[in-house]
């Protein structure tokens, strides 16, 4: 969580204009969600820890004083189960806005070829995260052309030396757009660098 809050800063604070605003949402979520974690952690410890021991604590035989006080404790403790809900709530509220932000903070970066490569790579982790509205983030980030998607996946991939994935991703762009010129030149290129592996 440190490490995600951390990068969010660096991340989100650098744009300007519309984008960077929904990068500030988000750098904002991502802090909010690390705070509450931190609080639901520490809270779900005094449950686990201390809780227990007070709850047997009051059906001992002790002192006015002491059970009085062991007593006004546990109430402390009782709030703070409470105040766990509200905090998985939140939590569960802002997560949802992250899932809706995202998509807008994505579209300003269609070109980049290692979020189209993110997205193919980690595609049955994204649509996990994304469910029902998977093509919603698609659709706002490649717009009619998801294509653009796969095309700039299979190139970084096959830079990065990974011929046989690029030719999975440069497969699945053929298939959306078939008579795309850019598609069918990359088509070629890694049918050339399949072959010269092969030989």
């Amino acid at each position: 969580m440190w490490r995600l809050k951390d990068t969010a800063h660096h991340l989100f604070r650098s744009k300007t204009g519309a984008a960077g605003l929904v990068g500030h949402f988000l750098d904002w979520s991502v802090g909010y969600i690390f705070h509450d974690a931190m609080k639901l952690k520490e809270d779900s410890y005094q449950q686990q820890n201390y809780a227990p021991w007070f709850r047997q604590l009051i059906r001992e035989d002790l002192p006015d004083e002491e059970m009085t006080v062991s007593a006004e404790l546990l109430g402390v403790l009782e709030q703070t189960s409470e105040s766990m809900a509200r905090e998985i709530a939140r939590i569960r509220f802002i997560v949802a806005q992250c899932r809706r932000l995202f998509p807008l903070y994505l579209a300003a970066h269609r070109d980049n070829p290692l979020l189209a490569r993110f997205l193919f790579d980690q595609d049955e982790l994204v649509r996990e995260v994304f469910g029902a509205d998977y093509p919603g983030l698609v659709g706002r980030i490649y717009g009619d052309r998801p294509d653009h998607m796969y095309l700039l996946a299979a190139m970084s991939l096959r830079q990065g030396g990974w011929i046989k994935e690029s030719a999975h991703a440069i497969a699945r762009a053929v298939e959306l757009a078939p008579d795309s010129q850019s598609i069918r030149r990359e088509e070629r290129i890694i049918s050339d660098r399949l072959a010269r592996e092969a030989r």
